[in-house]
């Protein structure tokens, strides 16, 4: 039989689809969001009838006679065609009835006879995509981590960029609330080409730039705007995630005494004026102006007037969502440290104090490059041998047949007899029972050895490295 080592399992692990899954976990604890609930109202999404008409039930259906042939964002192909019920298809995207303007893109004006699903049928998508949109926007942030990782960009593609990782569905959904709802402009045949270039359901690095208002990667995702919705609380979870702390005195690192956005309200003036509240909010007030106007339904307002995006981050001046996270990674103190603290943390399940001096300095240095830098070289270091349970220097331990008589039980007998808890008459009761009983031990607790607190301190017992090794390896050869 072949038997390979630890490392060589590593090897194989590293280029498995479990690898990418661990990738993935990473980034979605990194800075989570829940699912995106709000997709759109229910009056816009379309259905077939067993004919294959596309139609509103707010609108009503037709007969298949009736019906016309109309292009539509959500084909395959950018000339092919569905067929849709006249009362839907219109490219108007408001009108005035007795001085009143009425919104098609609203619920409500959607229903009146003059509005439909626009140019291309950009206000209406098809029902079935519902949830798979909703998940998609839930999941943006890790797979858009696993992408960087996969393609090793950096932490400016990361967090800021205006790149976005999706399929169609996601960029009609950017193009629906950040071009046509607030502003209520028609997209460009430009614009529509660009959409139908983006595949339907495989996603592509695209930028999101060509399709409305400036984004900046975590900072302007729905599902981020919808969990954080005030910009306060939104400088606060970067804070969080980027720099490992909450707001403090530390995002004023050039002690600025002023707001530099002649929009702040009048309540932000109030409490910046308060000595006890300066501390924070000189510093947390003008990182967080850069990203005035974002809503919580993902949207870029502009009404009643276009907010200024002037802010200060770090000892700069900043504009824009997109400065304002690059400040965190740039200027932010401790974005290096955290970063590696998190990543250590998640990925081993142990301290970062438990890293040697050495151990968090080759960390840091490559955290100081790339995110996959970072996660390799945690994938790959001795100290995540280690705390698995293995090491470089013991991985023979991994290729040969361990037999609980000759190589395991002795270990027993020396580290767990005495105790009363693991003998043949164990207090604790059979499943206890571990000394020359392979059965019963093979129910052990493998987290307790890997976390050192089996044996106890207080038994004044204890494992080598190369004994604990062996344990763990006999319980469950390790797959990190």
């Amino acid at each position: 039989k072949q038997t390979k080592t630890l490392v060589q399992l590593r090897e194989e692990w590293l280029g498995a689809p479990e690898h990418k899954g661990r990738v993935s976990r990473f980034f979605a604890d990194l800075l989570g969001a829940p699912a995106y609930f709000f997709v759109n109202d229910d009056a816009f999404f379309l259905e077939q009838t067993a004919e294959g008409v596309w139609y509103s039930k707010a609108k009503g259906s037709c007969f298949a006679a009736d019906a016309v042939s109309s292009s539509a964002w959500w084909t395959q192909g950018a000339q092919d065609t569905i067929s849709i019920c006249p009362n839907i298809v219109s490219a108007t995207l408001s009108f005035t009835v007795n001085s009143n303007t009425f919104y098609c893109s609203w619920a409500d004006g959607f229903l009146r006879s003059g509005c439909g699903c626009g140019p291309d049928q950009i206000l209406c998508y098809p029902k079935t995509m519902r949830n798979s949109l909703a998940q998609d926007l839930a999941r943006e942030f890790e797979e858009r981590g696993v992408y960087v990782y996969e393609t090793q960009l950096d932490w400016n593609d990361l967090f800021s960029s205006p790149f976005v990782y999706g399929n169609r569905a996601m960029a009609q959904f950017y193009l629906l609330n950040q071009y046509v709802n607030p502003w209520q402009s028609a997209p460009s045949t430009e614009e529509l080409a660009r959409l139908k270039q983006i595949p339907l359901n495989d996603k592509i690095w695209f930028e999101s730039s060509q399709l409305g208002a400036e984004r900046a990667g975590i900072v302007t995702s729905p599902a981020f705007m919808r969990r954080y919705n005030n910009v306060r609380s939104r400088v606060r979870a970067l804070t969080d995630a980027l720099l490992c702390h909450d707001v403090d005195s530390s995002l004023n690192t050039s002690g600025i005494a002023h707001l530099l956005n002649p929009d702040v309200n009048a309540l932000g003036m109030s409490i910046v004026s308060r000595p006890q509240c300066a501390t924070c909010h000189f510093g947390m007030d003008n990182l967080s102006s850069a990203i005035f106007g974002w809503n919580d339904q993902g949207s870029y307002e502009r009404w009643p007037k276009q907010l200024s995006q002037i802010g200060f981050g770090f000892g700069e001046a900043i504009e824009g969502p997109q400065a304002m996270v690059q400040s965190y990674l740039k200027r932010g103190p401790g974005f290096r440290e955290c970063m590696s603290k998190k990543a250590w943390e998640d990925i081993s399940g142990r301290p970062w104090n438990a890293l040697s001096a050495n151990e968090q300095s080759d960390f840091l240095a490559a955290a100081a490059e790339t995110p996959y830098a970072l996660l390799r070289s945690i994938f790959q270091s001795e100290a995540l041998l280690n705390a698995r349970g293995g090491s470089e220097s013991a991985t023979d331990a991994g290729s040969v047949q361990l037999d609980f008589t000759s190589d395991i039980n002795p270990i027993l007998e020396r580290s767990c007899s005495g105790s009363a808890c693991h003998n043949a008459d164990s207090s604790l009761g059979t499943m206890y029972q571990f000394i020359g009983n392979e059965s019963g031990f093979r129910q052990a607790n493998i987290q307790r050895l890997q976390d050192a607190t089996m044996p106890p301190v207080t038994s004044g017992k204890s494992l080598s490295d190369s004994e604990k090794t062996r344990l763990i390896l006999f319980l469950k050869p390790p797959r990190f």
